[in-house]
């Protein structure tokens, strides 16, 4: 039988518990790199849509798989996703530092752009700070210009703890509107590094959404731009 370690809702099973028929409890499975498994395996669960998932790195060697630490975050926003009825499919090639995904509802779809942090500032109320650099900064308008006539195009921020058992995580799914209220897409406003900060006040149903291009407080008032933590369940 598959056995569950919870970490950002990404549920593990090795590759022994596979070999024997055992599905993951989750849409999900992560595999141990310490043991070799049958390829064919995971092709049949692959094809029964028992495994939405496979995370395997080839670069460590045939019938060995890698876990790394960017899996268990964009893991994170993968399992909320399926979980909710939906179906992400990979839209660029894997990278560390980001990810892009397609997705498709019922209502529209979707190309999501996906960041993870994990070093919040603050003790009660925590900041995480997504900053972007010159060619991810090229990547979104290219991505903008190339499809935004048949999809939407819109982010999903992984704001975690170094610590995977903290509660204070949250994924923030912001708007396209809302990313340029915050962030200088084209450079020619704000000089410094592109960056938007989220915002979780404790107790707040709203997360608080400023960078570098939208000041958080404005002749002492705040200025942030509020969005529905849930927000992720309307789509």
């Amino acid at each position: 039988m598959s056995f569950k370690a919870e970490v950002l809702r990404v549920f593990i099973a090795s590759p022994s518990d596979v070999e024997k028929g055992a599905a993951p409890r989750r849409s999900f499975c992560i595999f141990d790199r310490s043991t070799k498994f049958d390829g064919n395996v995971l092709q049949k669960l692959i094809q029964s849509n028992q495994l939405n998932l496979f995370i395997y790195d080839k670069g460590r060697g045939h019938g060995m798989a890698t876990i790394r630490k960017a899996d268990y975050y964009y893991g994170a926003l993968l399992s909320a996703l399926v979980n909710g009825g939906l179906a992400p499919a990979l839209f660029e090639k894997e990278n560390d530092n980001r990810q892009i995904y397609e997705v498709t509802t019922n209502k529209a779809s979707y190309i999501m752009y996906t960041k993870y942090n994990t070093n919040p500032s603050g003790s009660k109320d925590f900041t995480w700070s997504f900053v972007f650099s010159d060619h991810e900064i090229a990547e979104i308008n290219k991505i903008y210009l190339e499809h935004s006539k048949e999809k939407e195009i819109m982010f999903a921020f992984v704001c975690a703890q170094k610590q995977p058992s903290d509660s204070n995580q949250v994924i923030a799914i912001v708007r396209w509107n809302e990313f340029l209220e915050c962030v200088d897409l084209q450079r020619q406003q704000v000089r410094g590094t592109p960056r938007l900060s989220i915002k979780a006040v404790k107790g707040s149903p709203k997360l608080r959404l400023y960078g570098s291009k939208r000041a958080d407080v404005l002749d002492g008032k705040d200025h942030t731009i509020k969005i529905e933590r849930n927000r992720l369940n309307s789509l």
